[in-house]
């Protein structure tokens, strides 16, 4: 990182004299400066007319070089000679402390971690300023009266809340002032917001609570039921806000230091006062990645918070990260302390889907978890077997009962399709989507309604009465099932991105939380499967840690810190011959990718990835000073 020593900037003309604040007389600015290499703090002079507005904290306009631009003040110091003449500050956008000494060091903390200079992670921290919320807000509060957090919420104010999910020694824990290290793991009956639940009514300090969550529907879902727990309104921060209600709400969060906070994934930089309470719901989800450089994400976040704050996970299924974290002991690993056990069927087994999902109605409602929204998004030719595919070479696929087979790359039509190999017209599904399997069970079972969920359509509460539910990942219906069907197996398990068998494993165990005790589960799968032996046995960690044992095998996350460089194909090829001359990173591609352009992937154990990120750094603000092309950076990203 740049020297943090202020930084001198050539004075502007001004028609008039302006007259200097009184001492301290300097204000060290945190320049928002479009260039990487500059990225250091500047001294400004602080006119008399804005001392009062001018405070840490505070965001204020500036000239940079020959730009106009804003920036946060760290410090007010007096002046000295040797700072020579600097430029005035132009104006106070906001006198609010709204970046604060204690987010300033998170900030440095995260942008040393990542490689990147400060601005860059908080752009996605700091929501857009709305001036008339602002001054609402203002004008509604003292913020030098206010008292902090309210008092601490007593366990019976929980309804619905049981901590029968935890033992003696566990819910000790909680009421004490033992900093908290865990890793809780949802089962049968008990999904993630029962487990929640069960936490907050354990928790007996006068700390903050912060929970993130990885998306709205979950936030406004978790809200609810907080809400209606607490008997008061918490602070949600979340995209789905407008403009000027987000800014409130952060003005909210940040400064009065309100009880409880709700939010998504920028809210895991909320300022909050010593021994809070963090807690993460589903650190997997890739919602839980920011998506502009550097890519950093919540996991690593919150485990940087946890010197000075409680830090709990709650997962269905957890990651390689926390996985490792769990093996090592860094997190205490917790589960309902009675197992409740449902009926498994493999594949292999004597009973079929079709069979489970009929008895399984018998007793309520039951969930189909498929894998593609589409109606046929896979079939063979009946006569030779072969894959239907098009001339450029993707799958042939069927829209809708009745519609002409197209491709599903290029949307060529085929009307009157005929396989290439053995020239016979009929087609043989392999694979049905979401719609087509709605469509035949709503024959097969005429009498029981059939719910349809998808991206598209997304349906948020199982209704009451007996229904049968078809639904994609993410979109299932909250509710009581009596039976299940995880259809799909071969195909959600064999994708190649890095963390497709995470995401296919998180998604099956979060069905088994939502299953009644005693229900039906059918696995389309081997009996033998690492997945389904941790289903049958509901141990989930089991499961990924056989992953991670091939994880660290093969060179990869979590054992192994990895970062990639992109940009024009040309370039890529330069940074990897310059790189291929060193062994101070393992290198791989460089690997093309849309557009002429190409990337190179760097690798480097676990244990030397501050080299890695400090390389990262380095190499960026060279490329700035030399005005070379930008290339796009990032460090630990969700996939590779």
């Amino acid at each position: 990182m740049a020297n943090d020593r202020p930084l001198k900037l050539k004075s502007q003309k001004y028609a008039g004299a302006i007259e200097v604040s009184a001492e301290p007389s300097v204000a060290e600015v945190l320049v928002d400066t479009p260039t990487f290499h500059l990225d250091g703090k500047y001294s400004y002079r602080v006119p008399h007319s804005m001392s009062d507005e001018v405070s840490i904290g505070s965001l204020v306009k500036i000239h940079f070089g020959s730009m106009e631009t804003v920036g946060y003040v760290l410090d007010r110091v007096p002046y000295e000679s040797s700072m020579g003449t600097l430029k005035f500050i132009e104006k106070v956008i906001s006198p609010l402390p709204i970046y604060s000494p204690d987010l300033h060091q998170l900030i440095l903390t995260v942008s040393s971690r990542y490689g990147t200079k400060p601005w860059e992670i908080i752009r996605g921290t700091i929501p857009d300023r709305v001036a008339l919320a602002e001054k609402a807000f203002a004008a509604s509060v003292n913020l030098n009266s206010h008292s902090g957090p309210s008092e601490v919420v007593e366990s019976s104010e929980i309804i619905g809340a049981s901590d029968s999910f935890l033992s003696p020694s566990a819910s000790s824990d909680l009421k004490s002032n033992r900093p908290v290290r865990w890793l809780a793991l949802t089962s049968v009956g008990w999904p993630t917001k029962r487990i929640l639940a069960a936490i907050l009514s354990s928790w007996n300090r006068t700390g903050q609570i912060l929970v993130i969550v990885p998306d709205e529907k979950v936030l406004l879902r978790t809200q609810v039921e907080i809400d209606a727990a607490l008997g008061f309104t918490s602070v949600v921060l979340g995209s789905h806000l407008s403009k000027s209600e987000r800014y409130r709400n952060f003005l909210e969060a940040n400064l009065l230091k309100q009880r409880v906070i709700i939010g998504t994934r920028s809210a895991v930089f909320t300022s909050l006062t010593k021994n809070s309470l963090i807690v993460v719901i589903d650190d997997l989800d890739e919602s839980m990645y920011e998506r502009r450089n550097p890519g950093w994400n919540v996991r690593d976040i919150v485990l940087l918070r946890s010197t000075e704050h409680s830090v709990i996970f709650i997962s269905n299924s957890p990651s390689m990260e926390l996985t490792r974290l769990a093996q090592l002991g860094w997190l205490k690993l917790h589960r309902p302390p009675v197992s409740l056990k449902v009926n498994i069927f493999a594949e292999d087994s004597h009973r079929d889907s079709f069979t489970v999902i009929s008895q399984a109605l018998k007793k309520g409602s039951v969930l189909v978890s498929v894998a593609d929204p589409g109606y046929v998004t896979g079939f063979l030719c009946q006569g030779c077997k072969n894959p239907a595919l098009c001339l450029c070479g993707g799958r042939l696929v069927i829209i809708s009962e009745g519609s002409v087979i197209s491709c599903g790359t290029c949307n060529k039509q085929y009307e009157n399709w005929k396989c290439s190999w053995c020239q016979d017209n009929r087609p043989w599904i392999i694979n049905k989507g979401a719609k087509k399997l709605a469509q035949d069970y709503a024959r097969a079972f005429a009498n029981v309604r059939v719910i349809f969920s998808t991206g598209d359509k997304p349906v948020d509460q199982l209704p009451t009465g007996t229904s049968l539910v078809i639904a994609t990942a993410g979109m299932e219906p909250e509710g009581h099932y009596f039976g299940a069907a995880l259809m799909d197996g071969q195909v959600i398990f064999n994708r190649t991105q890095l963390r497709g068998e995470e995401q296919a494993r998180e998604r099956w165990f979060r069905i088994l939380s939502l299953l009644e005790p005693g229900s039906d589960l059918f696995v389309s799968l081997p009996i033998a499967h690492p997945t389904v032996q941790g289903l049958v046995k509901g141990d989930s960690l089991a499961a990924a840690s056989q992953e991670l044992a091939h994880r660290i095998e093969a060179g990869l996350p979590p054992a192994f810190r990895v970062a990639t460089l992109e940009g024009d194909s040309a370039q890529i090829n330069k940074i990897y011959q310059a790189l291929a001359r060193g062994d101070q990173f393992s290198l791989l591609g460089p690997v093309p990718t849309p557009g002429d352009r190409a990337k190179v992937i760097l690798t480097v154990p676990v244990d030397r990835g501050q080299e890695l990120a400090t390389f990262l750094f380095d190499f960026q603000r060279y490329r700035s000073l030399k005005n070379q092309p930008i290339i796009q950076v990032r460090l630990d990203p969700y996939s590779i």
